[in-house]
């Protein structure tokens, strides 16, 4: 199935914008719900900003080929590991004591942390200062789905984007170029409330289509039993 982002162009081409003309922000919170694009969006920016084909992501250059191969050096991905929260050790290992290290290779030294609304109070005090006084070369995105459960402080020294759901009809059109059924894809983007990867996850789950199946026959058998 088709790893392209759809939808958010808006977003997308604002961050494209900005590398043209050279006023990236120091810091970004992109908010929206889970599976609407957050991850593959900042990837995608940090591919443009660290390509060396003219910041146009192009995947062939010595850059794209290692950020593709999660093995470009100045690129730092970290999530919640399917825990509660993101503590302050982390922060701090990960993000305040790595900054002041400057890029082993381009411009830019980017720092992703999915699932930033669960740091602790603790570990976004820990990253604040990095935030308020950040090195030149230092891009940092929080993805979160909460924006509220940040802290204001770190709200506000913050470039805010917002993801938008994804139409039902822009969904189920890419599902069925994806070689999904037309019904199936109907009822996936019905129940992915706006967010393409939830509706991918759920046409690749066997579980779902088991309980698809079995609602339909149900539903027949009642019909069935109603003419009778």
């Amino acid at each position: 199935m088709s790893e392209f982002i759809l939808g958010n162009e808006k977003v997308r081409n604002h961050l494209k914008e900005s590398i043209i003309k050279n006023t990236v922000s120091h810091a970004y919170i992109l908010a929206g719900d889970k599976g609407i694009g957050k991850e593959k969006i900042a990837r995608e920016f940090a591919m443009r900003l660290i390509c060396e084909n003219n910041h146009i992501g192009c995947g062939q250059c010595p850059s794209c080929r290692q950020f593709l191969a999660n093995a470009y050096p100045d690129f730092f991905y970290m999530d919640a590991e399917s825990k509660e929260s993101i503590g302050i050790d982390r922060i701090r290992e990960n993000v305040v004591s790595d900054v002041a290290i400057r890029p082993y290779h381009g411009k830019y030294k980017i720092y992703v942390i999915d699932e930033a609304d669960k740091m602790t109070v603790g570990a976004q005090n820990a990253l604040l200062k990095t935030i308020e006084e950040p090195p030149e070369y230092v891009v940092i995105l929080l993805l979160v789905r909460n924006m509220s459960l940040l802290l204001e402080t770190i709200r506000s020294r913050c470039l805010k984007l917002l993801l938008s759901p994804v139409s039902n009809d822009r969904i189920k059109g890419w599902l069925c170029e994806s070689g999904v059924s037309d019904e199936i894809a109907g009822v996936l983007a019905s129940y992915s409330n706006g967010a393409p990867g939830v509706a991918k996850a759920m046409a690749e789950s066997e579980d779902f289509a088991l309980i698809y199946k079995k609602n339909v026959e149900f539903l027949k058998n009642i019909c069935e039993v109603g003419i009778n």
